[in-house]
């Protein structure tokens, strides 16, 4: 997997390694062309000594290397070692440029699924098996110390270079895995979430193929994009199911994956609504609501979060789950209300919200909204006026407490706290 030198014609020394040129140079002039000329019968035995090394020290090469690969490597790194001879004796020999196929070695090694500290580990070895294998060699000569140094230099530079063009591939060929992986993952959220009929078989065994079985109970978490061009994202994690990138964003994700509770820094910007926990067949239904919850904090009925999870805000989204439906309500259970102004209606609803939680109570609800008790039941002799029928009889008194409940939020006359209303 090396040479024994490095000169201006080759691609090691036009990488701009200074000292490996003035060491080619110095080579030339000190080594013996016979001595040079008598390596070449040594380049396969050299390159399958290579080979052998670094099965012997590298765990992840440990297996025989059989097969087509096997060969090229062996033959890779005799052109390399035999470039290399040709080097010094011919200086001006025109170069061969190694980065195509040692960038294939690295994608073939990503591919075999072999680690990048596993194929740099294997390029050390390379070094040291050539070093050892060239200076027994030179030591038959009488080749002095000072060159020898130099001739291990130049070993050491040029595994180092082409080392780091098998990282490219290799670099590259995960980058393309990954994007492949996350292709895949996306394909298996659109067939959970395809209309009008999800495909949930069709789910289940893509997911399995990419060695990711669905867990039984997942939340949606739709999402919205920054104001900027270019939104930001870390990498989520292979068990969520993203599109990031499609006219409604959206994630599909275990119930219980940690990663709910980090979208702020996965998503930098992002708004995101976490969906109720479903099975898989209800994940839509699950989108359906964190979409909800996206579109009511827009129009300011639910605080504007960074993420905003559903499960605090269960009765403000029942109530807005249908606004056609929710508007009908409040036209029909609040038309008495309809000959007061403005002003007058709102300090009578919220009258109304603290009366019906509070059971009639004047004097709690006086002390609610820091008012006189007389206030109060001056405000109640009112709404029985309006009302009449409607506060004692029990469907009424439901629907007029949901429909006074939707008004008063949608007039940030009071905080969106779903806890505070309870129809009694």
């Amino acid at each position: 997997m090396t040479n024994l030198v490095a000169s201006p014609d080759i691609p090691a020394a036009r990488t701009g390694a200074d000292n490996a040129v003035r060491a080619g140079e110095h080579l030339r002039r000190m080594l013996p062309r016979e001595m040079v000329r008598g390596f070449r019968p040594h380049a396969r035995r050299l390159a399958q000594s290579i080979i052998s090394g670094v099965r012997q020290s590298v765990p992840e090469y440990a297996e025989p290397l059989e097969g087509p690969f096997a060969e090229v490597l062996t033959a890779a790194a005799q052109s390399v070692i035999l470039r290399g001879i040709d080097a010094i004796l011919e200086p001006k020999t025109s170069s061969e440029d190694w980065t195509p196929l040692f960038r294939s070695i690295g994608t073939i090694e990503c591919g075999q699924g072999r680690s990048l500290d596993a194929l740099r580990a294997a390029y050390r070895v390379a070094a040291s098996v050539t070093t050892q294998y060239v200076t027994r060699y030179a030591r038959h000569y009488g080749v002095a110390t000072e060159v020898l140094t130099s001739l291990r230099a130049i070993i050491d530079a040029q595994c180092e270079r082409l080392c780091g063009l098998a990282a490219e591939g290799y670099a590259s060929a995960a980058s393309g895995a990954s994007s492949h992986a996350a292709r895949r993952r996306e394909h298996v959220l659109h067939l959970l979430l395809a209309e009008p009929v999800p495909d949930i078989a069709g789910a289940t065994e893509e997911a399995r193929a990419l060695g990711q079985p669905l867990p039984d109970t997942l939340v949606a978490v739709a999402l919205r994009r920054p104001d900027r061009a270019e939104p930001t994202y870390d990498d989520l994690g292979e068990s969520v199911l993203a599109d990031l990138h499609g006219p409604q964003p959206c994630l599909l994700v275990p119930a219980d994956d940690p990663v709910l509770t980090e979208l702020p820094r996965h998503l930098p910007g992002w708004g995101a609504a976490i969906g109720p926990a479903t099975s898989l067949t209800d994940i839509r239904s699950s989108l359906h609501v964190a979409r909800r919850a996206l579109d009511l904090a827009e129009r300011g009925l639910l605080p504007a979060e960074p993420v905003i999870d559903c499960g605090e805000h269960r009765t403000t989204l029942m109530l807005f789950a249908d606004d056609l439906l929710i508007d009908n309500l409040i036209e029909r259970r609040l038309a008495p209300l309809a000959t007061l102004t403005e002003r007058q209606q709102e300090r009578m609803l919220v009258t109304l919200q603290h009366w019906l939680a509070a059971r009639g109570h004047a004097g709690e609800i006086a002390q609610r909204l820091d008012v006189h008790p007389q206030t109060v039941r001056y405000r109640v002799n009112k709404l029985q006026q309006l009302f009449g029928e409607q506060l004692t009889d029990p469907q009424s008194r439901f629907e007029l407490a949901l429909a006074t409940k939707v008004r008063l939020l949608r007039s940030a006359a009071l905080p969106t706290r779903p806890e505070e209303f309870v129809a009694k």
